[in-house]
């Protein structure tokens, strides 16, 4: 019997560095800690500039109230679209991959995102308990179902992408402290809740 080795190439020290920039994994990491960073500099130098764009539609039974909030608010979501824009171009440029598609698909998928969390304050959604992550599952479902998504839209549908940054940024804000005083029990319940929830949106996204 023949005995086959198979020979295994080991990374050069160069390549292992270049895996910090041309990977997803370091790029969420990359991306979660320069958002961290920023907020850091802001809140230190008092600057009001994370409050401006956070938006915080106030709960509505007229469509008015919603289409007023928005138009007050509409250079602070340029500024936060931007912002998001130019922050996930970086990796898709580091691999080397076409902006453009990637500019199209992001700018539809912000302007669903601003129309969803608009609608997930609306009183009939209050009413019924539908959060607006929930309704935002259920939309993505329906629209993935029912149409073809376009190709260059697919460039910016990076679910797993969006996900993992997320989850750095959901790291950065969560308090050791908190975590001692709350005791092993919440701190399972929490990690199991949200490791299902994770796997939840992940598969069916």
């Amino acid at each position: 019997m023949t005995k086959i080795t198979v020979l295994r190439k080991q990374a050069t020290p160069k390549e292992s560095l270049s895996a910090l920039w041309k990977t997803e994994e370091y790029w969420t990491v990359w991306l979660g800690l320069a958002v961290i960073i920023f907020a850091i500099i802001l809140f230190n130098e008092n600057n009001t500039l994370l409050t401006w764009l956070v938006l915080k539609v106030p709960q509505y039974d007229d469509f008015d109230i919603a289409v007023n909030y928005v138009t007050n608010h509409i250079d602070a979501l340029f500024v936060l679209y931007l912002f998001f824009l130019c922050l996930f171009a970086l990796p898709i440029k580091a691999f080397k991959q076409n902006l453009l598609p990637f500019f199209l698909g992001f700018t539809v998928l912000f302007i669903l995102s601003v129309g969803i969390t608009i609608l997930g304050s609306w009183e009939v959604m209050r009413k019924y308990n539908i959060e607006t992550p929930v309704l935002a599952l259920v939309i993505g479902i329906i629209l993935g179902n029912l149409s073809k998504i376009p190709v260059w839209m697919n460039m910016a549908l990076r679910t797993d992408f969006y996900v993992k940054v997320g989850i750095v940024l959901m790291g950065a804000s969560l308090p050791v402290t908190l975590i001692l005083q709350a005791g092993f029990t919440a701190f399972a319940q929490a990690t199991i809740i949200a490791v299902a929830t994770f796997m939840t949106i992940y598969w069916t996204a």
